[in-house]
């Protein structure tokens, strides 16, 4: 009789863990999902004008010691 209670324990507890990260992994609403992959796109545009910026400076000062002999 133990054997079934925890067989039926451990299947309800997986149950309703799938049944939590099925409602955690839904899709959005199409509003929804459109303003979030918006902002996804924002941010990672964001960030490579960040690391462009960071690599044009280095670049140019890695030039500017070139040009002085360096």
């Amino acid at each position: 009789m133990g054997r079934v209670f925890r067989f039926l324990t451990g299947f309800l507890a997986g149950m309703a863990f799938g049944a939590l990260l099925a409602l955690m992994w839904a899709p959005s609403t199409g509003p929804d999902l459109r303003a979030r992959l918006r902002e996804r796109v924002f941010l990672a545009l964001e960030e490579g004008r960040r690391a462009a910026q960071a690599r044009r400076a280095e670049l140019l000062s890695r030039l500017e010691e070139a040009r002085r002999g360096g």
